[in-house]
Parts: structure tokens; sequence; C-alpha cells
């Protein structure tokens, strides 16, 4: 598989934890608005379960975000020797 096609698939997964990262922040903002609305108005305040999951998997992508973009510098850097041995092109 030549370089620039095993990079743009490792982009594709990076865009993909961003977005995911992206929603999980969102709805872990929706999630402190609804409970700080609920402390407000005296209703007791839920299970937080919920809340460690989503910063669980937050923390989940995040590691894959890091993990592909260590993966994708090392392909990076895999490109030069090929090239001078004439496997990349």
């Amino acid at each position: 598989m030549e370089l620039h096609h095993r990079v743009e698939l490792i982009d594709t997964l990076l865009e993909e934890a961003a977005q995911k990262m992206d929603a999980l922040q969102h709805a872990m903002a929706a999630k402190n608005r609804s409970q700080e609305e609920r402390q407000h108005s005296g209703h007791t305040a839920p299970s937080t379960e919920e809340g460690e999951t989503l910063k669980y998997e937050q923390a989940l992508w995040e590691k894959a975000n890091t993990g592909l973009t260590e993966v994708r510098t090392v392909l990076e850097e895999i490109e030069e020797p090929e090239r001078q041995r004439g496997l990349s092109q």
C-alpha cells in the first residue's frame, strides 16, 4: 500500500475521532447544563454514571487520536528510507 493511501486512511480516522470528541464535548456540556437546571429548580441530582461514561468515552477517543497521530508520523518517517530504496512512490 502506498504511503499516501495509508496517510489518507489515518486522516479519515483522525477526522472521525475529532468529530466524536466534539460530539461528546457537546453532550457533556448539555448534561452539565441539565444538571445545573435541576439543581436550581430544587430537584435532586441524577446519577453521574452517564457523565462518567461520556468522560470515559471521550478519553478513549483522545487516546485513539493520539495513537493515530503517532502512527501517521511514523509512516511519514518510513517514507524517506523506502524512497531511498526505491520502494515508495
